[in-house]
């Protein structure tokens, strides 16, 4: 791919430049310059797309869970020997460390065959009553054609799951990546090569979105990014009636027991709030310390942040590249000032430094309180905000008062406590660990976290039912 060209959308089988005239820049994060121009896709373009996935649809649909499972396979295996190329995008397009796109790109090449293959043993049909020629059978059915939406943050791997379901469910797919970071969703869509009108990809902002999830031929929509604009899909796809998946972000809490080592919990930490700049959903953004090991716990906390290598994200050494965008910059130092205008004690970083790009150093802050935008809202950014409390309990009990529900972590030796994990109001709890779980998993976030279940493809399918009485 030519960096610093116009890019086209990817609509039934073919590149075409689209039906508008209006472009928009794509820029590198860590230098501020131009990397592509990408065109902003119009309800003309949007109605091109839908109408060659809804044409696509009958064919992948009778494939067979088989016969999708083995074209799946075979389009991976035309991408995998450009992962270098994709994870380079991915540096390129929002800042992600090498470090941290490279081994993503090989769990998404990993993944999405992965899913197609589970479908083969799905219960597409089940026989409820009766015998070979009378009785009631349930099917399951392809929604129709999925719109995926995806953020970003992680421009592959979150979109990944959404694209896996929808495809193995059946579905044909649009899909609209975020306008910051369009590069690497759109290569990826060339070399999987599916079937013509099997994936589609429309450029765009916050408007093609909106022709998107407001089209009459969408069937489900799968969206990841902000509370606000989810509330503009939910709004617009119930309009008809059409199902959303919907993930709007986190405040996730940790709560660090007293009889946790203090080096080992500020390593998780350290890891759970600063990895990819903090820009993760279920980024570790509120940090309950119990009071008798809290002032370890920060000493350490400092020392790890200070050593994170903020740096060029195509360099294999660095672990913080920048920031996506400036607004998101502006947002992150918006909270850690309103924070420290309010009480909190800034300990570490805090400050925009001075040169290209839109870098953010890792900053530790104590004494965050309920009040403040660090702590009640989503920050997204590489910053530790820790709160002091007294016991477990308590921390417990601040770990549940927030307007998220999507993930959170628990630091103890007490396995009476690790089971309190149920006491969250959290779709995944993990209890010494940062992300991490099992085959099956089956999740759903709540409060402003999203809405629809995560793991199955019970959400990405329809049941019907025929009942065949004798006459």
């Amino acid at each position: 791919m030519t960096l610093w060209a116009r890019q086209q959308h990817l609509i039934d089988g073919g590149l075409t430049p689209g039906k508008g005239v209006v472009l928009r820049e794509v820029t590198n994060p860590a230098t501020g310059e131009p990397l592509a121009e990408i065109p902003i896709g119009t309800a003309a373009d949007v109605d091109h797309a839908m109408a060659a996935a809804t044409a696509a649809g009958p064919g992948w649909e009778a494939l067979g869970a088989d016969g999708r499972a083995r074209l799946v396979a075979e389009a991976v295996a035309r991408a995998v020997p450009h992962a270098d190329e994709l994870a380079r995008l991915q540096c390129l397009e929002m800042g992600q460390p090498w470090s941290v796109a490279r081994p993503l790109v090989d769990a998404v090449l990993a993944g999405l065959p992965a899913a197609t293959e589970a479908a083969r043993s799905y219960a597409w049909e089940t026989r409820l009553a009766g015998d070979d020629d009378w009785g009631t059978d349930q099917r399951r059915v392809p929604r129709g054609v999925g719109v995926l939406i995806s953020p970003w943050n992680f421009p592959l791997p979150v979109a990944m799951g959404g694209l896996a379901g929808l495809l193995a469910g059946g579905n044909t797919v649009v899909w609209k990546p975020s306008e910051l970071s369009p590069l690497s969703a759109l290569r990826l869509a060339e070399l999987l090569d599916l079937p013509a009108g099997v994936l589609n990809v429309v450029l765009g902002d916050a408007s093609t979105g909106q022709a998107l999830t407001s089209h009459p031929d969408n069937a489900i929509t799968v969206f990841t990014g902000s509370v606000e604009a989810g509330r503009d899909v939910n709004r617009r796809c119930a309009e008809r009636f059409t199902p959303t998946l919907l993930e709007l972000g986190g405040k996730d809490p940790v709560v660090v027991d007293s009889d946790v080592d203090p080096a080992l919990a500020a390593q998780t930490i350290a890891h759970g709030a600063l990895w990819n700049s903090g820009q993760v959903c279920t980024s570790m953004e509120r940090v309950y310390l119990s009071a008798d090991i809290a002032e370890r716990v920060v000493a350490e906390l400092v020392k790890a942040a200070s050593a994170a290598v903020v740096g060029d994200p195509l360099d294999p050494a660095t672990q913080l590249g920048p920031l996506a965008s400036h607004a998101q910059r502006e947002q992150v130092h918006a909270h850690v000032r309103d924070a420290v205008a309010k009480g909190a004690t800034l300990l570490l970083g805090g400050e925009i430094p001075d040169g290209p790009g839109f870098f953010y150093p890792p900053t530790v802050l104590t004494g965050v309180a309920e009040g403040m935008l660090l702590h009640d809202v989503e920050t997204f950014g590489p910053v530790i905000s820790v709160t002091e409390v007294e016991s477990f309990e308590e921390g417990l009990r601040r770990a549940a008062t927030s307007d998220y529900a999507l993930c959170a972590t628990l630091l103890t030796n007490d396995p009476a406590h690790a089971r309190r994990g149920r006491e969250v109001p959290a779709a995944l709890c993990w209890v010494n660990a940062w992300q991490g779980g099992a085959p099956g998993m089956v999740y759903e976030p709540a409060r402003l976290s999203g809405l629809g279940a995560v793991g199955t493809l019970d959400t990405f399918t329809r049941p019907t039912v025929l009942h065949r009485a004798r006459a």
